[in-house]
């Protein structure tokens, strides 16, 4: 009886030891890093159907990065009955070294009062990646300003303007 205890113990630790080298802490639970910062972008083209382009400093676990961005519009916005503008976008990050993630976001436009002068509010997962960040996800919120007034034409689409925001959230391998 005592033998077979021996062995049942010996197999137990065996197979505890067997399943801790198989399954890494991140494997079982992601590491994430906490990101912050802010960007600038402005239309380069309107006839490029929005595609906004600019930089930013975006913070990832404490160090700062700098950081080329792009926003495409992935379809016009609609329009709601108050004139807040929902519209779907998509944001790359691109780092220095290559490096870049991709998001899809959801955003929202609240008229700040001026014509073409919005509030953004954007909720932005991250989808896709490059290099080092070839397998993120992750999270981000964005909040700033969006300015669409162009003089000649007023607010339509394909835009013409500028945004500028903060970015918060975090982006797990």
């Amino acid at each position: 009886m005592r033998k077979w205890i021996m062995v049942c113990a010996v197999a137990a630790v065996a197979v505890m030891a067997f399943t801790v080298v198989l399954t890494p802490a991140h494997a079982v639970a992601p590491a994430c890093a906490p990101v912050a910062g802010f960007g600038e972008t402005a239309v380069v083209d309107p006839k490029c159907g929005g595609v906004f382009v600019g930089m930013g400093i975006i913070s990832i676990a404490g160090e700062a990065f700098d950081v080329a961005l792009e926003t495409v519009l992935l379809g016009e916005p609609v329009e709601g009955d108050d004139g807040t503008l929902h519209a779907v976008t998509s944001h790359t990050f691109t780092f220095d070294g290559g490096d870049s993630f991709t998001t899809i976001d959801k955003a929202v436009l609240v008229s700040a009062g001026a014509p073409g002068l919005f509030r953004l509010n954007s909720s932005m997962e991250i989808v896709s990646g490059t290099g080092v960040f070839e397998d993120a996800r992750g999270r981000l919120h964005a909040h700033g300003h969006v300015d669409l007034f162009d003089e000649d034409n007023g607010i339509e689409f394909p835009f013409f303007g500028e945004a500028s925001f903060d970015i918060r959230g975090v982006v797990c391998d």
